[in-house]
């Protein structure tokens, strides 16, 4: 039989007599196998830092060329018959590998659609990175190392360092989509899943919106029936390919024709994490697209192909062998109810910061696109970190201030190009990308950081907090390119709030960088040298309480104190105001899952319909309990008498409480000229520039905040109370005064407000 590699490895440096000498006829043929497995690692080892230390040896001398020796050349059939692998070369062909050096481009995802077994998947992994280091594909290390003196093998320690060289170079980040949908199709030489068809041209035009098409192929049989089932149930949508034998029979379990009736009869069936109840809206939320591949005078061949391109409104066209339509990616966008965004840039467009056109164009904006409640500010970077702004958007960071607290948030100026002073370039020292914003007057605040040298003289910086940005991040990122980085639990300021990027420098147009630049002091060259120290991402470490998000049915009053109380504890520990919703319990599901938005069912009153986000600083028993004077009679009567004056005609008998952490900055009232009103909504003007939509185009605040969900259909039994009526009363009372304390904090940050955009108006006009 052949030699292995270890053999003649063996051969070459001990002699052929020593090998066999070395054998102990004790040992067992499992004992000589696993010599040989360590041997052949050791081999690799060798190889790996031989390739990392590029020793300069003198070149090996020619071949003798023996044409009696040639072998010939090795083909994927060939490799995988020495593996014992021969079954899985229809799955690698349908993949698009046919030949040993595709096997480079196969990653985990490809691999685990082969349907190996444990040991068969070891063998081949270790078979295909042999098999790339031979063709010369290895990934190189990115800096050589010194040679060892001491001896010319590899020594354990060397190994180790250079594994976790090799390892720290190369970062591995799964990708997150905004939305992913599964290909169905029936595969075969000539049909849309061939090398360069029509769904891998899908699949690239879908990954540049964020969507990933996911294509299995199951004509080797029905071994990986469950990847492809499990696949389909993470997905949200399904895309059928219409060719003229779509939906045949074949008997595989995962054929076209199960995987079409799978959609319907399971997964659109099952609600997803929305609103939605009825069938229709469920078939809705995760559709069924079909692509019609003959023409429309044509028939299928199938009974299954035949009834999905007959009961769908959707049918897009698209014949085999055509090139793909333009509105393609729109229309599946539009079905999945995402918005397309705008392509990549490849670079970013050049204007002269010194010429008047730059000037026109800022003008124009202002008067187009800026409302008077708003107005443009700038920001200043780098080409790597302005690309991934665009595609995720601007992140917050911490920085140091003179009195020693940190203070998160993002900082910008007011200043163009040509008007830069000398605070503006120590905050962004920086400037080969200016990114153009709209954002809200009174959330420009001026910053505390160490940055601004000079804190007497008048200063064009401002700073956007991160707690402004923190109270309205929601769950849904399916409008951002890169939702990576939300995920991440980073805070952000949504990339829709950009009107304009353009590089300013005087040099060579910069590429824009494709990928995710970390935010670290080596990558980020817009912040001051200085501080680099200091500026580090704002990340939100607030998770979500699954026991908060269950609905509580209190069996007394104290109940409902001690959760109110509770709430308020927390409100102190993390800086929000505590505040109320009294809505319907209907709306508990809706609320456990999406948090609280502009669509949760009856705020305070059904007649609104304005999609606001309201709240109340009234508690429970604040409401409808009268004046001062009248006060203890009235809770004296709900005490004795059990009269169920929580559900007033003030909360339109909605019987659901939910008690929230709200940043204190986000509120205003609803009737600013009612100076007792204690009604407020959150700024409308912040949700639509600062803000995510979801998929529908609504608004979700954030659910880890909801602090307790009081159900009230049910007042609590007589003889339940917990507490005598004089302390009852005394803790009411105490909430009472509480519920003064946030209806302070919301007055006061209005009055904040109104002095910041004084501010900010009166240095736009200087």
């Amino acid at each position: 039989s052949a030699s292995s590699p270890a053999d003649d490895y063996l051969s070459e440096s001990f002699g052929s007599d020593e090998i066999v000498s070395s054998v102990q006829p004790s040992k067992t043929d499992d004992d000589i196998d696993h010599c040989m497995e360590e041997l052949e690692e050791q081999l690799d080892e060798d190889n790996t830092l031989a390739l990392a230390l590029r020793f300069n040896a003198p070149p090996a001398p020619a071949p003798i060329e023996d044409s009696a020796r040639s072998e010939p050349e090795e083909t994927l059939e060939s490799w995988l018959a020495a593996l014992r692998l021969s079954h899985i070369l229809p799955f690698l062909v349908s993949l698009g590998a046919e030949e040993l050096s595709d096997l480079e481009y196969l990653d985990d995802e490809d691999i685990k659609t082969l349907a190996l077994k444990s040991i068969e998947r070891k063998k081949f992994d270790k078979a295909k990175k042999k098999l790339l280091k031979t063709l010369g594909v290895d990934e190189p290390i990115s800096a050589p190392i010194s040679a060892p003196e001491e001896s010319p093998r590899p020594k354990a320690a060397k190994r180790i360092d250079l594994a976790i060289q090799k390892s720290s170079d190369e970062v591995i980040t799964e990708k997150v989509w905004r939305a992913e949908v599964f290909g169905s199709m029936r595969f075969y030489a000539c049909g849309p899943a061939r090398r360069g068809g029509e769904a891998e041209q899908l699949r690239k035009a879908l990954e540049d919106q964020g969507v990933k098409l996911h294509v299995v192929d199951i004509s080797a049989g029905a071994s990986i029936t469950l990847t492809v089932f499990d696949i389909m149930e993470r997905c949200h949508g399904f895309i059928a390919f219409g060719t003229k034998n779509y939906g045949a029979p074949t008997g595989n379990p995962a054929a076209s024709d199960r995987e079409v009736a799978y959609w319907q009869n399971v997964i659109q069936t099952q609600s997803p994490s929305q609103s939605v109840t009825t069938a229709q809206a469920m078939a809705e939320a995760r559709p069924l697209i079909p692509i019609r591949m003959i023409p429309f005078n044509e028939r299928f061949d199938e009974l299954a192909a035949r009834v999905v391109f007959g009961v769908n409104a959707l049918s897009l066209e698209w014949k085999l062998g055509e090139p793909m339509p333009t509105e393609i990616v729109s229309q599946i966008l539009r079905a999945l109810r995402l918005p397309e965004l705008s392509t990549p840039l490849t670079e970013f467009e050049y204007i002269d910061p010194t010429q008047s056109k730059i000037g026109s164009i800022l003008d124009g904006l202002e008067k187009t696109s800026v409302p008077s409640n708003k107005c443009l500010v700038y920001w200043y970077g780098s080409v790597s970190i302005a690309s991934q702004t665009i595609r995720s958007g601007l992140q917050s960071l911490t920085y140091s201030t003179d009195s020693g607290e940190d203070e998160d948030g993002i900082m910008l100026t007011l200043h163009r190009p040509n008007e830069l002073d000398e605070q503006d370039l120590n905050v962004f020292n920086s400037q080969q990308v200016m990114l153009v914003l709209s954002l809200p007057i009174t959330c420009l605040k001026s910053p505390k950081s160490k940055l601004i040298k000079n804190k007497n003289k008048v200063s064009f910086v401002r700073f956007l907090p991160a707690n402004i940005l923190s109270a309205l991040q929601g769950s849904d990122f399916s409008n951002v390119l890169d939702p990576q980085p939300w995920i991440q639990n980073k805070v952000l300021l949504n990339p829709k709030a950009i009107l304009l990027s353009c590089q300013i420098e005087k040099q060579t147009l910069l590429p824009l960088s494709t990928t995710s630049p970390p935010l670290s002091s080596s990558s980020s060259s817009s912040l001051s040298a200085a501080n680099k120290d200091v500026l580090k991402p704002t990340i939100n470490l607030e998770r979500d309480d699954p026991d908060r998000l269950q609905v509580t049915t209190p069996s007394s009053y104290s109940d409902i104190l001690d959760m109110v109380s509770t709430a308020r504890d927390y409100c102190q520990t993390h800086k929000l105001c505590c505040v109320f919703q009294y809505t319907s319990l209907t709306s508990a599901a809706f609320l456990s899952r999406n948090g609280i938005g502009s669509t949760s069912i009856s705020q305070f009153s059904p007649s609104n319909k304005s999609g606001k986000i309201l709240f109340t600083s009234k508690n429970p028993f604040s409401h409808d309990l009268g004046s001062i004077d009248n006060f203890r009679n009235n809770v004296q009567k709900m005490y004795e008498e059990g009269d169920d004056m929580l559900l007033s005609q003030t909360m339109n008998h909605r019987d659901l409480v939910v008690v929230y952490g709200c940043d204190v900055d986000i509120l205003i009232p609803v009737d600013e000229d009612d100076k007792s009103s204690s009604l407020y909504a959150v700024n409308p003007t912040y949700l639509n520039s600062l803000a995510l939509h979801d998929r529908d185009g609504h608004f979700n605040l954030r659910k880890n905040r909801i602090l307790a969900l009081i159900d009230l259909s049910q007042k609590p039994p007589q003889g339940s109370f917990s507490d005598d009526i004089t302390t009852l009363v005394d803790r009411i009372e105490k909430e009472t005064i509480a519920d003064e304390e946030s209806f302070n904090m919301v007055w006061q940050s209005l009055d904040e407000s109104e002095r910041i955009e004084l501010e900010v108006k009166s240095l736009r006009s200087s």
